[in-house]
């Protein structure tokens, strides 16, 4: 189970290319009986990163994806899938 961090607006075929990756149950410390989450951080490599944004702001390719993309249902008319480079949070 995993979500974009902050975002409360996505929705099924949206597109999160993960800048970095909270996993949050990964590891817990115990201390007086109470359960201290210590989540583990993974990075997205920056070339990745670098190629996933510069297609995101290249408009002939989003145009392209967006009308070929089915519309978000419950979204409203004509509302497009988003693309976004963010954090991602996930849990075991």
């Amino acid at each position: 189970t995993g979500g974009c961090v902050a975002r409360r607006d996505l929705n099924v075929g949206d597109v999160v290319v993960a800048d970095q990756i909270f996993h949050f149950d990964a590891r817990r410390k115990y201390e007086g009986g109470e359960v201290e989450h210590a989540p583990l951080t993974f990075r997205s490599d920056r070339r990745l990163l670098d190629k996933a944004r510069q297609l995101i702001a290249y408009d002939p390719f989003i145009d392209y994806w967006r009308k070929n993309t089915r519309y978000r249902e419950g979204a409203g008319e004509n509302t497009a899938p988003i693309a976004m480079v963010g954090d991602i949070a996930c849990l075991d």
